[in-house]
């Protein structure tokens, strides 16, 4: 597993050359949802950039849950 994105910059090119270490976010696809948080090293491949990623977490505000099932970071949080 890689997580191809099919965009970039030249700026983001050349900051992965330095530091490979990379995180993407996807926002909520609902109201009150969880993001999606992908920790991982990228590199500039022809398409773009591809991220194999290291670890993931599924997140949103303590305020934004029905119950609470705090896992110790003040928000409910969920491994992947």
């Amino acid at each position: 597993g890689q997580v191809v994105i099919p965009t970039g910059s030249g700026v983001s090119a050349r900051n992965l050359a330095e530091n490979s270490t990379a995180t993407l976010l996807f926002p909520p696809a609902q109201h009150r949802g969880y993001s999606l948080i992908v920790d991982g090293s990228a590199v500039t491949v022809d398409e773009g950039f591809a991220l194999t990623p290291t670890h993931a977490v599924l997140h949103r505000p303590a305020d934004h849950q029905q119950a609470s099932t705090d896992a110790g970071c003040g928000h409910d949080c969920r491994q992947v």
